[in-house]
């Protein structure tokens, strides 16, 4: 026996939009939106960049401070201080970073570029920002990997002799010279974040300057990461 031809679109059509009125009775017919990042607690990948282990503290040494992108600025409505508000309002299309805001303008050579009046990112550390958002954006963490596991240095005995060699000079960071001053525990970690970036980015000490070398590079990050404790 032949059956009659027919298309199930129409029916499916109907069943849909049926669906989605019944549902409108109690709540709005809406999906949430497929391009947002999905965060993840349990990636142990050595490749996978980890968000606040590696891209925050980039963010913190050069885009958050006040009258940028900090919490209380919000210059241009973005605000950079955390994995939810860079996601909301810093321009990430995860998965393609050649779409996203935060890497063009970090990335561009016109006047354009950010962060205006201070010196731009290194090369490593856009293209960490640029494999992160290519990765999907998204919000890792494994304790394996993190360095924030890493017992802290001690601030007296290995952290501020760096600074009191390197830094504490009169045409650097001491009382009169150069702002931010790095004398005290106070001063140094209030700009703990945007030196361990810019120390580790090799931007600070600038050219010219007794470079650190990577052992006080890594006192320096291990001390932040730690959360700055005064020991």
């Amino acid at each position: 026996m032949i059956l009659p031809s027919f298309s199930f679109r129409p029916l499916l059509v109907l069943l849909v939009f049926g669906s989605c009125a019944l549902a409108a009775l109690n709540s709005s017919c809406e999906h949430q939106p497929f391009d947002l990042p999905v965060s993840s607690a349990d990636s142990c990948d050595v490749n996978a960049v980890k968000y606040y282990a590696q891209i925050q503290p980039i963010l913190d040494g050069n885009c958050g401070m006040q009258g940028c992108h900090n919490a209380s600025t919000k210059a241009e409505g973005v605000n950079l201080t955390s994995y939810e508000t860079t996601i909301a309002t810093g321009g990430v299309k995860a998965g393609i970073a050649s779409e996203s805001e935060l890497y063009k303008s970090l990335a561009r050579s016109d006047d354009e570029r950010m962060p205006q009046g201070l010196p731009a990112l290194s090369e490593s550390d856009i293209d960490l920002i640029k494999t992160w958002i290519n990765q999907g954006a998204l919000d890792l963490s494994c304790a394996d990997n993190d360095t924030t596991t890493i017992p802290a240095p001690s601030f007296s005995a290995e952290v501020q002799p760096i600074f009191q060699a390197n830094c504490e000079l009169p045409y650097c960071h001491a009382a009169g010279g150069q702002s931010p001053t790095l004398s005290t525990y106070d001063q140094i970690s209030a700009q703990g974040a945007r030196v361990k970036a810019r120390t580790t980015a090799k931007t600070m000490p600038p050219s010219g300057s007794t470079a650190l070398t990577q052992e006080e590079i890594d006192i320096i990050a291990n001390w932040v990461n730690g959360g700055t404790p005064n020991n």
